[in-house]
């Protein structure tokens, strides 16, 4: 099953892959729930967490357009609802 965290990821990601969310309206909702993520003792949100805070930084860097994010992000979720279904 997964975490609340988990669940609250992938939902805003799957909102951000179906355009119903921005790629900036998710990471200011993103960035400070990450902040504190290593006190949850879930280590498969950290992993998660820790994953997309790559992703992020890869991109800003990268100066990858909006649909590479959106399309990077969505592969992030591919592997929690496969491996939870």
């Amino acid at each position: 099953m997964l975490s609340s965290i988990e669940t609250q990821i992938r939902d805003n990601i799957r909102k951000v892959a179906d355009d119903e969310l921005s790629v900036h309206d998710f990471e200011q909702w993103f960035v400070p729930m990450s902040w504190n993520i290593e006190n949850c003792g879930d280590p498969s949100a950290i992993a998660v967490v820790h994953k997309i805070d790559g992703i992020l930084s890869e991109s800003s860097s990268g100066n990858w357009s909006e649909s590479d994010l959106r399309d990077e992000l969505a592969n992030v979720i591919l592997p929690l609802v496969e491996s939870r279904t």
